[in-house]
């Protein structure tokens, strides 16, 4: 049975008692860190003289207890295990009970670290909502964020504890990517959700975190979105363009065609050979992002793509070169109306709020927000996300990018035709 004594071999009048923990062959020595005046400890009985004062005597009893407590527990844990018990080990195990960090590499404590740890274990996590192991896009996102956090804390000089992941801290950086970096709401936002979710995590391991993470203001508001979309007559013009100058847009044309009529993520657009068609239907069994099974009827144009194309495939468009041709074909294509929007310009870290010819801020995005659009209203809404596989009526609502000319026009076309109704009713 391992036993643990505490002995003064300081000469100093205030001793840092020694803890001895020995077992067999094992024999262990650390320092305690419970300090009491030499004159009142006894190497004989390893404990303090009979003289002290019942206060002090119940003070350090009650120090020398939860220690032994704690270090005999972790003891039995480890030498189950078959760890290594040593010196080592026991100063490790001081440390620990007084929650000492061993240095700024310790994960416990220290924010930087924790988040590396907290990626490392999340290439073989899996994600509770879908019951997939974690994407690799999140995965680089989380990477993202915590390049950020380096960042800052290089330029602040500081090294962060996971503890003081505050309200302080939450005005400190998100000052220095809106001012120092440039970032817009929307990255912001993220950085700060991905820090929230750090945080919460090192909260239910155990570890020490800041009650003011669950502040309501310790959030970021997004820039409001001012996202594009084509109407049906836009698509039209797109469908109907003479490719047979610019040959090398054909493919990512036809894809573009597919995603406008299937309102498909660009992850499972980039790999549209591998669905089947059945019946005039598109059946995909696992959609990429959310892992959802998906049936998608054909649209006529995108059966006319499909038949141009025999078995041609889609193995030489990938998402920079898809990105970069629609713009071209959209600019081909006439769609050119200066509108609002939001555009990445040169130099800056942020997209710049201002007027662009529409086809510039064409991205495959524009493919879902487009689908979307022009069949809201149209169908009920339930049958739009099960194609889409939203699952939050929310989130499907901010894809509705219907302009106020294009909402009036319905307007009057529902006033017009209930006209229509009564007239022919009389």
């Amino acid at each position: 049975m391992a036993k643990i004594q505490f002995k003064n071999n300081s000469k100093q009048q205030v001793a840092n008692l020694n803890i001895r923990l020995y077992q067999g062959k094992i024999n262990c020595y650390a320092q305690s860190n419970i300090f009491v005046d030499s004159s009142l400890w006894s190497n004989t009985t390893n404990s303090l003289k009979q003289r002290v004062d019942n206060s002090i005597r119940e003070e350090i009893t009650e120090k020398t207890d939860g220690i032994s407590k704690y270090i005999l527990k972790r003891f039995y844990e480890d030498y189950a295990k078959g760890e290594l018990i040593n010196s080592k080990w026991l100063r490790n195990k001081v440390d620990e009970f007084y929650e000492r960090p061993t240095g700024v590499g310790d994960y416990r404590y220290y924010f930087v670290p924790f988040i590396e740890k907290f990626i490392k274990n999340s290439t073989n996590r899996v994600n509770p909502l879908t019951n997939k192991i974690i994407a690799e896009n999140t995965i680089k996102a989380y990477k993202t964020t915590l390049a950020k956090i380096v960042e800052f804390q290089d330029k602040e000089g500081i090294t962060i504890k996971t503890k003081d992941i505050d309200l302080n801290f939450h005005q400190r950086f998100t000052a220095y990517l809106s001012v120092e970096k440039e970032y817009g709401g929307t990255v912001i936002e993220k950085y700060v959700r991905h820090v929230k979710q750090f945080v919460r995590e090192a909260k239910s391991c155990g570890y020490e975190t800041s009650p003011e993470v669950e502040n309501k203001n310790f959030t970021y508001q997004r820039s409001s979105p001012i996202d594009t979309y084509l109407n049906e007559t836009e698509i039209d013009k797109i469908f109907g363009l003479d490719l047979s100058k610019n040959l090398e847009l054909k493919d990512s044309h036809d894809l573009f065609i597919i995603g406008l009529w299937t309102g498909l993520r660009l992850g499972d657009l980039i790999r549209f050979d591998q669905f089947k068609i059945v019946k005039d239907r598109i059946v995909i069994t696992e959609t990429d992002k959310t892992g959802e099974k998906a049936t998608i009827p054909l649209h006529y144009q995108v059966k006319k793509v499909l038949e141009s194309r025999g078995n041609r495939s889609f193995v030489n468009v990938n998402e920079v070169k898809f990105n970069k041709d629609i713009k071209q074909i959209c600019k081909l294509a006439g769609i050119n109306e200066v509108i609002v929007g939001r555009k990445r310009v040169p130099g800056k870290n942020r997209k710049v709020k201002s007027y662009y010819p529409k086809y510039e801020l064409i991205s495959s995005h524009t493919c879902r927000r487009s689908f979307v659009t022009n069949h809201y209203g149209k169908i009920d809404d339930k049958t739009i996300m099960a194609i889409t596989t939203h699952k939050s009526y929310n989130q499907f609502m901010k894809y509705i990018k219907t302009t106020t000319d294009e909402s009036a026009s319905k307007m009057e076309e529902l006033w017009k035709n209930s006209l229509k109704s009564k007239e022919n009713g009389k």
